[in-house]
């Protein structure tokens, strides 16, 4: 099923513009405080609409993956029983990577429902696009091998973009094929 992307910008023309952008910068302070240690100088936010299915065990919303940034934090539609008042926060790759996989990233899907169409609204934090990323070295020790290489984010991003959602395969393109199985 196809579902619609919309990208908000400075330069976009949306309806109900001020709300989201107040709502995308609270998603930043969120963020923030969730990650103060961490670069995360890139911010997007997505919408998406997926159509009801009548036989959605035939088809996904969107297929297995994991996100390419550091962490997304994710609204919850009513469709699936959602926790009143919260926010679902997902550990992206680039966390996985500087914590040399002491916390993994959340392979995760979107489903599609047999009634009711399912919205999605999306903050990815992502470092900036010439930030290079690699394990810290609080991670990284003789028991420890550094499991990742040194990655500048646009070309980890690049190649993210560069391919379809298939779990978390896009980790491999910084693993320096160390990763146990």
């Amino acid at each position: 099923m196809p579902s619609i992307f919309c990208h908000l910008s400075s330069h976009s023309i949306v309806i109900c513009r001020e709300p989201l952008l107040k709502f995308e910068c609270k998603m930043g302070v969120l963020a923030q405080k969730l990650i103060e240690m961490i670069h995360t100088r890139r911010r997007t936010m997505t919408f998406n609409y997926y159509l009801a299915c009548p036989e959605p065990n035939l088809t996904y919303g969107l297929s297995s993956h994991s996100d390419i940034g550091s962490i997304t934090i994710l609204m919850q539609d009513a469709v699936k029983e959602p926790m009143l008042d919260a926010f679902i926060v997902l550990i992206g790759d680039q966390i996985e990577i500087l914590t040399n996989w002491h916390y993994e990233s959340v392979e995760h899907r979107v489903t599609t429902n047999k009634t009711v169409p399912r919205i999605s609204v999306a903050c990815f934090f992502a470092p900036s696009e010439e930030d290079v990323v690699r394990p810290l070295k609080e991670f990284v020790d003789a028991e420890h091998p550094s499991l990742y290489k040194e990655t500048k984010f646009c070309d980890y991003l690049r190649n993210g973009l560069s391919k379809q959602l298939r779990g978390k395969t896009n980790l491999k393109f910084s693993s320096l094929k160390l990763l146990p199985a």
